[in-house]
């Protein structure tokens, strides 16, 4: 189900009216914050956040895949596997991977969504020999990225 379609539905009334108001306290190390408000994103540990979140990000991998940017195996599309909140673009070029940074921009930019500048990396397996490391950098948004030699990717 797209987000643009969820959100004339019925019960995304319900589900906005969940989500209103929302306050939220944090422990940390046996100490308990005083309360705070939510004002945007969902719960974490709440009940329903995959679900919601699923459903943003399902925009985005369904635009990677209509375009046809980022990896297949056989006919089966591999291009933007994610766990939890967690996205890897895989791409066989270089320039197929900015087209899909910028999507994943432009998508972000469109919901109020913040990507996380610290938590990106941008990792080159298998790279030609004609390219120079120095020479593959990408940038989401306002933010460039210099590829790493490795990176620890959770599986």
């Amino acid at each position: 189900m797209r987000y643009d379609h969820t959100q004339n539905h019925p019960l995304w009334s319900i589900v906005k009216n969940l989500y209103s108001g929302l306050v939220s306290r944090v422990k940390w190390k046996g100490t308990i914050s005083d309360s705070f408000n939510i004002r945007q994103g969902v719960r974490q540990g709440g009940i329903l956040s995959p679900f919601l979140y699923k459903v943003y990000v399902n925009n985005l991998l369904e635009d990677l895949k209509s375009h046809n940017l980022g990896l297949k195996i056989g006919t089966n599309y591999v291009g933007c596997p994610t766990c939890a909140d967690d996205i890897a673009f895989l791409s066989s070029s270089h320039q197929e991977l900015q087209c899909m940074l910028s999507v994943a921009t432009h998508h972000a930019r469109q919901s109020r969504v913040t990507i996380n500048p610290t938590k990106t990396k941008a990792v080159i397996l298998n790279k030609p020999k004609n390219i120079n490391r120095s020479d593959l950098n990408w940038t989401l948004g306002n933010t460039l990225f210099i590829h790493q030699k490795t990176q620890h990717i959770l599986a």
